[in-house]
């Protein structure tokens, strides 16, 4: 049984006095309806009249507490009085609906499954009983069902789906979702976009038009939709959400600033989302508000290493090298593994080229704990390229490029320690892959222009 903690139960006096008004009432208004227009005066005070009107109120009465009942969120008790109505009035066709309703909220899928079909015999025009079957067959892992059911429904409706400009949108959804769940999405984004284009003032088909979209690699039609639906209804946390960390990945941070700081405006900002609005501020130069906005993330969440680690990161943008240095060496007293700054110790002494023993114990810890990194592998190959281990940095750095890494400094990296070990032929191909990663890359350039590099301790 499945209650809502911040509402009280049958048992609290505000509810019972909500309950006696509804039944006052309930009975007032249906004695009024059936005598004033369902009974002939002459007919009104026959005993099968009256008791005909007398089942019909209790039943409508037991329907009205089992609505309550569930508005509440006390599933079990609604079906109950359900079960009572449909037992008094067993024409009616809403009925069968509501306990399927209630079946469904409390995880009976398949005996939700067989009232909604009921529901739908009675009321063949519903759409409520249609929603509840294809739901529960959708979470019943029977996604061709819910298709066969929803188009059969559709096109019963006279609903032309390559432009469904009277579809009910809920339908469009769960027809949506039986194709993504048989891995039809191209099929599913048809779909969305149809509808989407159909209805252009329903946020809910723009964001999974996006969705399906970016699922496909479409992210231009993706952000265009998710925009779209964020406009019409900026209250959609996911829709807001989901435009944010797609102009992150784009890195478009100038754009996703504003959304991000309607995120935080809302009260409800993430982690994740404090951390992106700090590092969107930072490359957009706008160092002093990264700052704010990670003191606020701090206050709600206490210094925690991510947040931490975006603080050292903040510094580093803003030229703050000394900063960042004593902000991951804090995160190290607090969590020793952390394999971010680990990295970044290590890679950043290996360039100055001091301290390198302990540049290179943090490196071999990084490694340790992050094996697969092409990044960290290649800090542990620049570190004993540093410190004159040139075979070491061959091997390190040739497990960082098999990772499959598109990395340009990897390449320039293996290129200089190929150089080191005397295989100039296999350090100008290491220094040509960089070069073509980054056209722009002048220290690549000038390597393979001389021939050497010029960075050996």
């Amino acid at each position: 049984m499945k209650r809502r903690s911040a509402r009280r139960g049958p048992a609290g006096p505000r509810y019972r006095q909500r309950t006696e008004r509804h039944r006052s009432s309930v009975l007032v208004v249906l004695a009024c309806l059936v005598l004033a227009c369902a009974v002939r005066p002459s007919d009104a005070f026959r005993p099968v009249t009256v008791r005909r009107i007398d089942a019909a109120a209790e039943g409508y009465l037991h329907y009205s507490l089992g609505r309550l009942m569930e508005l509440e969120g006390l599933y079990a008790e609604a079906l109950v009085q359900y079960r009572r109505a449909h037992s008094l009035n067993p024409g009616d066709c809403e009925l069968p609906t509501a306990m399927a309703r209630v079946l469904f909220a409390m995880d009976r899928l398949e005996d939700a499954l067989e009232r909604a079909r009921i529901g739908r015999e009675s009321c063949p025009d519903a759409l409520e009983p249609l929603v509840v079957e294809s739901d529960a067959l959708l979470l019943l892992g029977r996604p061709e069902e819910a298709e066969e059911t929803l188009r059969e429904a559709l096109t019963s409706r006279e609903v032309d789906l390559t432009e469904p400009t009277d579809a009910p949108t809920r339908l469009i959804v769960l027809l949506g979702r039986s194709l993504e769940q048989q891995d039809r999405m191209s099929e599913a984004q048809r779909l969305y976009a149809a509808a989407a284009a159909a209805d252009t003032l329903d946020p809910e088909l723009a964001f999974l038009s996006a969705r399906a979209s970016r699922s496909l690699g479409d992210n231009e039609t993706a952000l265009r939709e998710l925009w779209r639906s964020h406009r019409l209804q900026p209250e959609n946390r996911a829709a807001a959400a989901t435009l944010a960390r797609l102009l992150g990945l784009l890195d478009r941070h100038e754009e996703a600033i504003p959304v991000l700081e309607h995120l935080v405006r809302r009260g409800d900002a993430t982690t994740a989302e404090y951390l992106s609005v700090a590092r969107a501020y930072a490359l957009s130069g706008r160092i002093p508000e990264a700052h704010a906005s990670l003191d606020d993330a701090m206050r709600l969440w206490s210094p925690t290493p991510p947040l931490l680690s975006a603080r050292a990161s903040v510094h580093f943008a803003a030229g703050e090298v000394d900063s960042a240095v004593a902000v991951h060496r804090r995160i190290l007293d607090a969590a020793p593994e952390a394999v971010g700054s680990l990295n970044f110790l290590a890679y950043h002494y290996a360039e100055l080229g001091e301290n390198l023993d302990e540049a290179l114990s943090f490196a071999e810890r990084a490694r340790d704990a992050s094996p697969e990194s092409p990044l960290v592998l290649d800090t542990l190959g620049w570190t004993y390229f540093r410190l004159g281990r040139y075979e070491d940095a061959v091997r390190a750095l040739e497990a960082a490029v098999a990772s499959g890494t598109e990395h340009a400094v990897i390449f320039e990296h293996l290129g200089d320690a190929y150089d080191a070990t005397g295989r100039p032929e296999r350090a100008r191909e290491a220094w040509t892959r960089a070069l073509e990663l980054d056209p722009n890359r002048h220290t690549t350039q000038q390597r393979l222009l001389g021939g050497t590099q010029t960075n050996r301790p």
